[in-house]
């Protein structure tokens, strides 16, 4: 990495952004001040605009999207307060899930009969183990019509007998039965972020993690807390981007307009934390590429872009024919 001061990486930052998009300093900057919930309707507006209405995953990514946002307000609402860390971890677990399930893609169609089947899976539930009484005919009718999509998605022990599988309808709390929150971070390599010390959840449904070995022991030298809860929650927010990218039509657009918040998120903490950024570029890794990138003129829009956003996820549905 190249040995320069701060004020000169902030500014060859300033001359990218107006260069790139016509921004000037202020303009850029209130970008990045503007309050969360606002950045994640954007974020969800962006990828949502131009979703692929008949995708498996479609509405399970419409309910995320909206979560994300209702509790991005409530960050906002809390301010710089340590109970705002909570909210910024719903936001990471609900990104990581996000993530599982594009990943998963031989999978697709059995998560969206999952979300589209769990309000009826969760009435017969209730109904069987809660109020004690057989189910009625449109769920006998719903079991029977699905009996063999619930023993192949949920358990090879379900019966259209519901007293001989009480067992299996306890378990039926989430849409998600049977996948545990450890394998959805795993899976997308996110385990360091899955804190299981003292116990393990056999559940994806989002709660409050341990924050403990996780979220409290980083190294706040340059923030507060509340700096740090919004540096996460945005990270996590515009990293939506990337991973629902397959559901949109334009995928390019889609990247580009995550480049370009991106660029705007770091430039508003170079100037608002001038020794995080460098300590972070001093670390190597993406923020030292980027500060190599922005350095160099004229300037390379692709290795720039490449730096800050990496490469475009992988689309499930591209068919790669033999040469």
């Amino acid at each position: 990495m190249v040995a320069v001061p701060a004020e000169a990486i902030c500014q060859a930052f300033g001359e990218f952004l107006k260069e790139a998009w016509g921004l000037d300093r202020d303009d850029a900057l209130a970008m990045a001040r503007r309050p969360l919930k606002e950045k994640a309707a954007e974020v969800r507006d962006q990828i949502l605009g131009s979703a692929i209405k008949g995708h498996p995953l479609y509405a399970i990514v419409v309910a995320i999207l909206n979560d994300v946002v209702d509790h991005s307000e409530a960050i906002d609402r809390l301010g710089k307060s340590k109970v705002a860390l909570l909210n910024v971890r719903h936001i990471e677990e609900v990104y990581t899930v996000a993530k599982y399930l594009f990943l998963e893609k031989d999978r697709h169609q059995e998560f969206e009969w999952r979300w589209n089947n769990f309000a009826v899976l969760h009435a017969i539930r209730n109904r069987v183990l809660n109020l004690k009484l057989p189910v009625d005919v449109s769920m006998s009718d719903f079991l029977k019509a699905n009996i063999d999509r619930m023993k192949q998605y949920l358990s090879r022990k379900f019966d259209l007998d519901e007293s001989k599988c009480l067992d299996q309808w306890e378990k039926l709390s989430n849409w998600m039965m049977n996948i545990s929150i450890k394998e959805v971070f795993e899976k997308a390599g996110r385990r360091a972020s899955y804190v299981s010390a003292a116990y393990d959840w056999n559940s994806q449904a989002v709660h409050l993690s341990p924050l403990g070995d996780y979220y409290l022991g980083f190294n706040l030298e340059h923030m507060d807390f509340g700096d740090f809860a919004l540096e996460a929650a945005n990270t996590w927010v515009l990293k939506l981007c990337h991973e629902c990218a397959c559901l949109v039509e334009d995928q390019s657009k889609l990247r580009d307009y995550y480049f370009k918040q991106v660029m705007i998120e770091t430039y508003g903490m170079l100037v608002a934390k001038p020794a995080r950024y460098m300590e972070l570029s001093a670390n190597g890794g993406r923020y030292a590429a980027l500060t190599n990138g922005i350095l160099q003129k004229p300037f390379d829009v692709d290795r720039i872009k490449q730096s800050a956003v990496g490469e475009p996820p992988a689309d499930p549905y591209i068919l790669n024919f033999p040469t």
